[in-house]
């Protein structure tokens, strides 16, 4: 097998590796991500490192033989990764603003943001659920956009809430009537 080929092949196995490193992190869209997410993400961060390390070992011996140039090309790919893990795990940072955050009592939370749009994170023991989406705010009514929240929610979440400044509250809206439901009440945390 020629030198290049092998090279290529080192290359690809750390992009594969790589490529899923960042895909455990990131999510895209409305999901859920869990413990085995940060297992897996573990995992792979593990291979990727004994991969690496075989890589650039193996690569050191034939410099010192004089049978090939060494292969930066390793280096290269590594830095790129630390790169994009390092940006998978700060994205909020690259979000707009959020103008107002309210949490139920089990520690769910909406997000508004300035450039419109809703995020929403639904809390479990040992996951989180997120859902995304646009919004608008009509006097003393916030209006999320997606018709279909509360099924994607568990009716946790509604697509209408009556805002009350007075006592920082959220209460959601139901076909026109106010849900009495603690439980579904939002606490304003965060206002701007």
């Amino acid at each position: 097998m020629p030198d290049f080929l092998k090279k290529l092949k080192s290359s690809i196995i750390l992009l594969t590796l790589g490529i899923f490193m960042v895909k455990s992190i990131i999510l895209f869209g409305d999901g859920c991500k869990d413990q085995g997410d940060g297992f897996l993400f573990i995992f792979l961060t593990i291979c990727y490192l004994i991969s690496f390390i075989l890589i650039q070992i193996r690569s050191g011996i034939k410099k010192n033989r004089n049978e090939e140039h060494y292969n930066f090309t390793p280096l290269v790919i590594t830095l790129f990764l630390f790169i994009a893990v390092f940006l998978s795990f700060n994205q909020d940072s690259f979000e707009s603003t959020t103008i107002l955050k309210a949490n139920s009592i089990k520690h769910h939370t909406l997000n508004l943001r300035k450039n419109s749009t809703f995020k929403i994170q639904i809390r479990f023991v040992e996951a989180s659920c997120f859902n995304k989406g646009k919004y608008l705010i009509k006097e003393d009514t916030i209006i999320l956009l997606d018709e279909n929240i509360e099924n994607k929610t568990d009716s946790i979440f509604y697509n209408k809430y009556l805002i009350n400044r007075k006592l920082n509250l959220l209460y959601p809206v139901d076909k026109r009537r106010i849900v009495q439901d603690s439980m579904k009440i939002l606490t304003i945390e965060k206002e701007e």
